[in-house]
């Protein structure tokens, strides 16, 4: 088993633990949509908002083995820069490994980002009263969750815009 796969299983299973142990302390309607102010303006049974917050983070682990099954299977199909150099049968195997680690990191930051926005949502509803969401912390988590996208990207972009120096671009 992969490092990556085994951080996917300990986030479902922190998932369950924030489940099992928020789950007794919300209301049975919680608020589940705010404003750009922080203002609830959208409410759903808990029941509803734990079922989605499973529903989205299966959904990413889906889509992560779907595109490690699809590059696997179609890798001529991948869009990528110097394709024919990357995907050389000296290469190709080492190359498909490194997207589906690539994919996996990605479905990992999605899924950490997840839980923090379905754990902000929680510390609003258990807070009562006013039904006020916390913008700072909510956006410092949104701006470190996409700088991660961006270096992710970067670091993509980079590793294939080049040959390496004394490669040669496979005809």
């Amino acid at each position: 088993m992969t490092k990556e796969k085994a951080i996917y299983i300990t986030l479902f299973f922190a998932l369950a633990a924030q489940t099992a142990y928020y789950y007794p302390l919300l209301p049975e309607t919680m608020a589940s949509h705010f404003n750009f102010k922080g203002t609830a303006n959208g409410w759903m049974a808990r029941e509803m908002f734990f079922l989605l917050e499973y529903g989205v983070i299966l959904m990413i682990y889906a889509s992560m083995a779907l595109s490690a099954w699809y590059m696997n299977r179609y890798p001529e199909k991948m869009n990528m820069m110097n394709k024919d150099y990357w995907l050389a049968p000296e290469r190709r195997d080492e190359t498909i490994a490194y997207f589906n680690a690539k994919m996996d990191h990605i479905g990992i930051a999605g899924s950490l980002f997840m839980l923090f926005v379905m754990q902000c949502v929680i510390e609003t509803n258990i807070n009562g009263g006013k039904v006020m969401m916390d913008q700072t912390t909510l956006f410092i988590g949104l701006a470190v969750f996409l700088g991660y996208m961006l270096i992710w990207t970067i670091t993509l972009v980079v590793k294939f815009a080049r040959i390496p120096s004394g490669g040669r671009q496979a005809r």
